[in-house]
């Protein structure tokens, strides 16, 4: 068959070769010399080129010591013997069958191949590897590396590898541990194997300690070892082999268990929605004196959503400071069962309310009245206690006041109804569709002109008409952007207006100190910023004790009732996530964990489990040490482990607190505040000394003392770092003592005294497992731990760290020099890794069974993006058909909800850094997205980049109206200055780089706010002249118009104003465009916004803006986009003036044009050149028209056109 390899192939070197089966010479000619060959063969082959002409011709074509790897199939799956079938063709063809393989092995071996290794998948695959041996085998130097007696083996490694260094045919040198199973004999290797004659290293390692202890290489089994020549020999549970790593699957672990809570995995993404184990796991195994008497646990039967919940996940808001502090900050409120009485309550809690068990505080709870069911208990809690403590406690509500109440359908918004009605208060609300509408007119029995739309602000006019133009005295606000400034309007005075929405706030939007002249108040209502003071804090007690006697008081009067609700069971959580987000819900939405039993007290219900990421979490009734923990990783790793549950940890140093940053950490543990005094963390610093068995008794008995001791983690470390040629047996023991003895002495004593010990941990380093040259001491010191922790298996774990880029020794020693690209050649194929991926890779970590593990950040040059987010962009695009939708159409037109749209954005920041704002995702059009779909990721990085070229472009100009008549747009302070007159924008941005370029003073005939009342082109000429003889009374003017100034100029000339010289500039506006509309004065000034941002943004506003029916209602729309698109960036306090006002003078443009030209049948020419074509001929000043061609043949197009139709005298091309 013909060479069929890829170009990208062949640029590596690669070649594709054929040759007969039966002639095996042409295989031997063309390929020599071979490292590696690797063969996938098959009975076929076997058959039509026998096994031992295969043979032949390999060892032919393989060098000394190379490999021959053979893959084969030794048995098919049913699909593929299927498709066989219907090929015709034979299935034992495929495979090889044992007395092949064996005949295959058995003709290796008697052509000088020996068998390294024969691995199978276990399900349809086999490899055998073999090496061809060499026909002379090199003399060998053999040493034992005996464990910490490190004055018998490092000089002697130094000497041989000095000796055998530059010599290709130099000695072998065997390193051989055959003392016991705790040698760091591997780590050794693969740092020395990277040095300057490494690569004669080859090591032996006796793991099981059953090998003959005389190594003799001339016998079995060490002669075999010998003759195979392979880097690294290990002999373990009766096998020779070596370690390799591994990947870990993608998917965390699970466990099966009663406590658990729901959160979400990546935030912006409801899909990571995942049940996880929770912490008060250990509350059941705590005695009473350890438990907290204000805490109590509970079973739950139902959690409801509330909208906070859904906008954290979906990530359109960012989580309050507590996130810093808890990993979970969803589920306010739950209803279910006390596990220590039996009986029903509900309760809210500050987070993870969405559980199946939770750990609350017993004032945070309420009992269940028995008329209730727990689905109803379920729906009261947040919803009533956000309702009394707005309307009463912050609003204070008085009885027949009236009260707006936003999204009235809602939870919040049916309890405020509730409390209102029972006040006697006029109640207006406001919904989103015409369902709820008949909900509340139903439920509430509210009329219908007291219902508005909670989609846009025409509720302001429709209240303001009802309460006969006074407004309401209480808004209850959860509605955003100009719904909420609309509220805000509806206030009567001495009003109160009372936020509950998040939104707004922090987004920093602005809200305007003139409604606060009419005595209003504003309140932010945030029922998480209460509990952020903490469960000790006097404001919270205050708190909980009014709304329980609000709480009471409504039940027992009948006020506070059961919400209508819709319930999902709980392997629904991301349908009821979701569900809630499309806003269509009425009441609540609650999650149902369990079936409630008819008794009113069950004191020990049904145990219910579900499938839950396993989460580390620490006892909090023991004590943690951490060798080394005063030490940048040592330090965020108690951070982390207080965080995880905590509450005793002692750190030890030999130095004790050394300097400002240990200190302020200290600190920090004692600054936690009220929150921590609760849970009484006690961390203590020790300076024992551990790489004695005395200091390691000693250490574990302090440790004790505080409580049981739970873990130990090890993170002593000292660095000696030099090739082998300059290392000493000092500089070895001084690196291994804090690491190999020290750990040694913490297993032996642990194993006495700590029968409770969850937790054995050494922090080893990515050199023991891949090796770097210059660290053969440290490596050796690392894999000796390994081996210590794959001996406790049970309860041990080492963890080889690669490097970590923000704290530890890297950190401290390495980065900090200049050339920073020098010390990153050490890590070559891998990244720095941040101490905060560190911890989440140790959180999963520590609930795997293997011994030793390793975490790097390996660098990929694959680009961004996975399957998995590429799968879920599919099934997004299929929800919305956009297959079947036009190209044109944007998202927002085929119906992306909000929360829908921040899930796309958070996917396009985090992998593939497009950074959109949720406004600009919705105008994403359908063609656009189909392309991101189908792999074309331009389109949307350029529609990215166009925007923040917008910015930029918006960020220079400055919107601001002059208050004086005139400005300098220049610095020349001598000669005849040149007049410009205002182009349709009414302000000279445009223009200044112009005027700086001349060397003439330059002064601008500013517009001017007085001038609003001039409304044709007439008026503005005459007001132009007045202000030209006062400044000039001579005349003799030369003048600068573009746009909406080249008009006037040209009015002006026919008026016989004495002007020298017109310079008219007239840019290539042509491609005006009159797709969406032909309403001139809109294309006028789409073609004043063309210069700030590319087609493609000037499209869609167009598009966006046309669509609107209303010319205010355009306008306004305009004022929005260019306001969103210029951002926090934008310049000056006159943008709705200045835009409104261009609009005013197209309207004088085009008023002028229809009294005084003939109409033109299409804009496709500038608007400039037709306006003033019939004008220009009976004028004597000298007139110029600047204009840019875009083609050379234009040029004589255009000046025979200009010279004839204009009777220009002269024409300039810029």
């Amino acid at each position: 068959m013909p060479s069929t390899l890829p170009d990208d192939v062949k640029s590596l070197g690669f070649k594709m070769l054929e040759w007969d089966l039966q002639n095996s010479n042409n295989f031997i000619k063309d390929v020599s010399s071979l490292d590696l060959l690797v063969l996938k063969t098959n009975n076929f082959v076997v058959n039509n080129w026998n096994i031992k002409e295969q043979i032949k011709s390999f060892k032919d074509c393989v060098k000394e010591n190379g490999f021959l790897l053979m893959s084969y199939r030794h048995v098919l799956t049913p699909p593929e013997i299927a498709i066989l079938e219907l090929l015709n063709r034979e299935a034992k063809d495929e495979i090889l069958n044992k007395s092949e393989v064996e005949n295959y092995i058995s003709m290796a071996e008697k052509n000088g191949f020996k068998l390294v290794s024969h691995k199978t998948d276990s399900i349809t695959s086999s490899q055998l590897l073999f090496r061809k041996l060499r026909q002379q085998m090199k003399d060998i130097e053999v040493i034992h590396i005996l464990n910490e007696n490190y004055d018998e083996w490092v000089e002697a490694i130094k000497e041989k590898m000095a000796e055998n260094k530059d010599a290709d045919t130099a000695n072998n040198i065997w390193l051989v541990g055959n003392d016991t199973a705790l040698n760091g004999i591997i780590g050794l290797t693969n740092c020395l194997r990277l040095e300057s004659g490494g690569q004669h290293i080859r090591c032996l390692f006796d793991y099981d300690n059953k090998l003959p202890k005389v190594v003799n290489f001339d016998r079995m089994p060490y002669s075999a070892i010998k003759q195979l020549d392979l880097a690294t020999n290990i002999y373990r549970d009766g096998q020779w082999g070596s370690l390799r790593h591994i990947c870990l699957p993608k998917e965390q672990e699970t466990i099966s268990t009663e406590h658990a809570y729901l959160n979400v995995v990546t935030r912006g993404d409801m899909s990571s929605l995942k049940w996880f184990d929770a912490h008060h796991k250990y509350f059941t195994k705590m005695s009473e004196e350890e438990r907290n008497p204000t805490e109590t646990l509970c079973d739950v039967y139902y959690s409801a959503l509330n909208f906070k919940d859904v906008v954290l996940v979906s990530g359109k808001i960012q989580p309050g400071p507590e996130s810093a502090l808890f990993d979970c900050v969803i589920g306010l409120e739950f209803a279910g069962r006390r596990t220590d009485t039996g009986k029903r309550v509900m309760g809210m809690v500050p987070f993870k309310g969405i559980a199946t068990t939770l750990l609350t505080h017993k004032d945070y709870l309420w009992e269940v009245p028995d008329n209730w069911s727990l689905e109803d208990a379920a729906t009261v809690p947040v919803v009533y206690i956000t309702a009394y403590y707005a309307l009463i406690t912050r609003g204070q509500l008085r009885a027949g006041e009236s009260v707006l109440i936003h999204s009235g359908a809602g939870g919040v918004g049916q309890a405020a109804i509730f409390i209102c009605q029972s006040m006697g208060c006029k109640v207006l609300v406001t919904v989103g569709n015409n369902e709820k509408r008949e909900f509340m007119k139903k439920k509430f029995g509210i009329a219908d002109n007291c219902i508005g739309n909670s989609h846009d602000s025409s509720f302001e006019k429709q209240f303001m008409k009802v309460t006969k133009g006074k407004g309401v005295d209480v808004v209850l606000n959860s509605l955003t952007d100009d719904k909420l400034q609309a509220s805000v309007r509806c206030l009567a005075p001495n009003g109160r207006f009372l936020e509950i929405g998040k939104y707004d706030m922090q987004m920093n939007k602005n809200l305007g100190l003139f409604a606060f002249l009419n005595n209003i108040t504003f309140h932010g209502v945030g029922l998480d910023c209460i509990f952020r003071e903490g469960p000790n804090s006097q404001q919270l007690k205050s708190f909980m004790e009014d709304m329980t006697v609000l709480l009471n008081d409504g039940i027992k009067k009948g006020v506070v009732k059961p919400i209508e609700r819709t319930v999902f069971q709980k392997t629904e959580a991301e349908d009821a996530f979701r569900y809630m987000t499309t806003g269509i819900h009425v009441g609540k939405v609650l999650i149902k964990i369990r079936d409630e039993e008819s008794d009113k007290i069950t004191v020990n219900p049904n145990v219910m489990t579900v499938e839950a990421t396993t989460r580390t979490w620490f006892h909090p009734s023991k004590a943690y040490v951490i060798t080394g923990g005063l030490g940048g990783f040592g330090l965020e790793l108690s951070y982390w482990m207080v965080l995880r549950g905590a509450k005793k940890l002692v750190l030890t140093s030999r130095t004790g607190v050394r300097n400002a940053y240990q200190q302020l950490y200290l600190k920090r543990f004692k600054k936690f505040g009220k929150l921590i005094e609760d849970y009484k963390i006690d961390i203590r610093v020790s300076t024992v000394n551990a790489t004695t068995i005395e200091g390691a008794h000693k250490l574990i008995d302090e440790s004790n003392s505080v409580a049981p001791v739970g873990g130990v983690f090890n993170l002593a470390m000292v660095l000696k770092d030099a090739l082998m040629e300059n290392q000493t047996v000092d500089t070895f023991r001084e690196v291994c003592q804090p690491k190999l003895t020290g750990l040694k002495h913490l297993d032996a004593v642990t194993r006495q005294k700590c029968p409770e010990l969850d937790f054995f941990v050494a922090f080893s380093s990515l050199t023991a497992g891949r090796g770097n040259g210059g660290q053969s001491n440290y490596g050796f010191a690392n894999s000796a731990m390994e081996r210590i922790c794959e001996r406790r298996r049970a309860d041990g774990v080492a963890i080889q760290w690669g490097p970590i880029g923000d704290v530890g020794i890297v950190a401290e020693q390495l980065l900090v020099t200049d050339d920073k690209a020098d010390a990153m050649k050490l890590f070559a194929g891998i990244h720095l890794q941040r101490i905060s991926s560190c911890l989440d890779v140790l959180d999963r970590f520590l609930q795997i069974p293997n011994a030793v593990l390793s975490s790097i950040v390996k660098a990929d040059n694959q680009g961004s993006g996975n399957k998995a987010d590429d799968e879920v962009l599919s099934q997004l695009c299929s929800h919305l058909g956009i297959d079947s939708r036009p190209e044109d159409s944007t998202l927002g037109d085929v119906g992306l909800d909000s929360m829908m749209a921040v899930e796309i954005q958070q996917r396009l920041e985090r992998d593939y850094e497009i950074h959109l704002a949720l406004t600009d995702i919705k105008k994403i059009t359908v063609g656009e997205l189909k392309e991101f779909r189908d792999g074309s990721k331009d389109g949307l990085k350029q529609y990215s980049a166009d925007i923040k070229n917008v910015r930029a472009n918006l960020a220079t100009v400055r919107f601001d109206m002059p208050s004086e008549p005139t400005t300098r747009l220049n610095d020349v302070g001598s000669g005849k200055p040149v007049f410009f007159l205002p182009p349709i924008e009414g302000i000279f941005e445009t223009l200044k780089d112009l005027a700086r370029n001349l060397n003439r003073p330059v002064i601008a005939l500013n517009w001017v706010k007085t001038m609003q009342e001039l409304k044709d082109i007439k008026k503005v000429s005459d007001f132009y002249k007045d202000r030209l003889k006062q400044l000039m009374p001579e005349g003799n003017y030369d003048i600068v118009g573009h746009s909406f100034g080249a008009i006037v100029g040209i009015h002006m000339c026919r008026k016989h104003v004495p002007i020298n010289t017109l310079l008219i500039l007239d840019p290539s506006d042509a491609g005006v465009k009159d797709d969406w509309s032909t309403d001139e004065r809109f294309e006028i000034v789409f073609v004043y916004l063309r210069a700030f941002m590319p087609e493609r943004i000037l499209l869609r506003i167009q598009k966006e803006v046309m669509e609107i029916k209303g010319e205010t209602q355009r306008i306004n729309k305009l004022i929005e986009l260019l306001k969103h698109y210029g951002g926090k960036h934008l310049v000056g306090k006159d943008v709705d003036e200045i835009i409104k006002g261009s609009f005013e003078r197209a309207e004088m443009v085009v008023r002028y044009r229809k009294k005084n030209i003939a109409k033109m049948q299409t804009l496709k020419h500038s608007h400039t050149t037709k306006m003033i074509k019939r004008q220009i001929k009976n004028i004597n000043t000298d007139v110029t028209v600047v204009k840019l061609l875009r083609k050379e043949e234009e040029l004589v197009r255009i000046q025979d056109r200009i010279l004839h139709d204009f009777g220009i005298k002269r024409e300039v091309r810029l």
